[in-house]
């Protein structure tokens, strides 16, 4: 048997191996997410109140504060993202990385240089 027709058949059997486990996990995928489907509108129905008449109930007190505090804490945190969102401002100093890097490249130099002078003397 040739080496070529050898490398072939492990190259086939491999590639083989990675769309089976491709496909398999993409079955493991949409099995988890039917059961997922299957347990949530169950739980959906049971905490959904159930309206009387034509009119729905008209929230609380308790429940209106509530919703505001919730809509208070949700503004507050999306301004503090935003804040923290804004760019930092740039500065002219180099980087630590980039001192480093430069650092080692003057080294190189030096050490370069030292051997250059060492062999004319």
């Amino acid at each position: 048997m040739n080496i070529m027709v050898s490398g072939l058949i492990i190259t086939a059997i491999g590639m083989g191996l990675v769309f089976a486990a491709t496909v398999a996990l993409w079955g493991l995928m949409a099995f988890m997410v039917g059961l997922d489907g299957k347990i949530t509108p169950a739980e959906e129905k049971q905490s959904e109140p159930e309206e009387s008449g034509d009119k729905a109930e008209e929230p609380s007190d308790s429940r209106k504060m509530q919703a505001a505090a919730a809509a208070l804490a949700f503004a507050l945190a999306d301004r503090e993202t935003r804040d923290a969102a804004v760019a930092p401002a740039y500065t002219s100093l180099p980087g630590v990385w980039k001192s480093v890097q430069q650092a080692q490249v003057l080294q190189e130099k030096s050490r370069l240089f030292a051997h250059r002078t060492s062999r004319r003397s």
